[in-house]
């Protein structure tokens, strides 16, 4: 990509993936012309980086290899090395559409919104798609709010294409020390400088189960809620006077410490 610019880069987290990351890069190669791939190799001990290997030469694949760090460490170290006027992510045993790309990046240059949200589906998750097609562009605190309290769609970055130059300019990485949320409290972060969001309906993104993960951490889940709940209220501002917003917050707060509580109960009857 030497001289060139792509439109959009797609940073790849890939741990252990010798088995399907080349199904996900072929896919995505096949599906845009103007794009990279940054793949970040995240100290895996199968044949992962011989399977990356095949990309060597390919100016659109840029290969990085590290110690293992976890997801988020992997994501933050693509962000860094990243050329594309938008910037996507992808996991390494996923999968998509064939439109997925495209439809993505011509939405966000068409629409000129801040973000671009498509419905997505799953193995082990049920299909979440927003309730209309379309801008969004008015009293985006409680429209948040309201999204997180009806469905997932704000949570994962997979799903999304973000202006690559906010995140820069502003500084914007997954935190490293998170092992739930990270990929909401990095939305949040990014969401305090865009005014408007265009929803896609349709599920272009295939996310596939997985127990446990790069990411996982040991701090309590009650740990990462609050993270996630000091996210949400850096967002809001004072929006969170606002009689309308408030009310949500407080029923999201009660949810998920709800929540972790239960899962810590959970985790701990395993335990006994």
């Amino acid at each position: 990509m030497k001289g060139h610019q792509p439109t959009v880069s797609v940073v790849i987290p890939v741990y252990n993936a010798a088995k399907t990351i080349n199904r996900v890069i072929d896919k995505i190669l096949g599906q845009y012309d103007s794009l990279e791939i940054v793949a970040v190799n995240d100290g895996s001990t199968d044949n992962t980086a011989e399977a990356l290997a095949k990309y060597d030469g390919d100016s659109r694949v840029i290969v990085i290899t590290q110690d293992n760090a976890g997801a988020s460490a992997a994501r933050n170290t693509g962000i860094t090395h990243i050329h594309g006027k938008y910037l996507m992510f992808a996991d390494s045993d996923d999968d998509f559409e064939s439109n997925f790309i495209p439809a993505m990046v011509d939405a966000m240059e068409t629409k000129k919104a801040g973000i671009v949200i498509c419905g997505h589906g799953g193995d082990g998750v049920r299909t979440l798609l927003p309730k209309v097609a379309g801008l969004v562009n008015k009293n985006l605190p409680k429209h948040v709010c309201s999204s997180i309290l009806e469905n997932g769609l704000l949570y994962p970055t997979w799903n999304k294409i973000y202006i690559s130059r906010i995140i820069k300019d502003k500084n914007i990485f997954f935190n490293e020390e998170i092992g739930y949320g990270e990929d909401l409290i990095l939305n949040l972060n990014y969401f305090k400088y865009i005014d408007s969001f265009f929803y896609i309906k349709e599920p272009l993104y295939t996310y596939i189960y997985r127990p446990g993960g790069l990411s996982a951490k040991t701090k309590s889940n009650l740990h990462y809620r609050y993270e996630m709940l000091a996210a949400l209220r850096n967002y809001l501002d004072d929006n969170i006077k606002k009689p309308d917003v408030a009310l949500k917050y407080q029923l999201i707060r009660i949810r998920w410490i709800i929540s972790a509580k239960k899962m810590e109960r959970a985790q701990g009857k395993k335990h006994e």
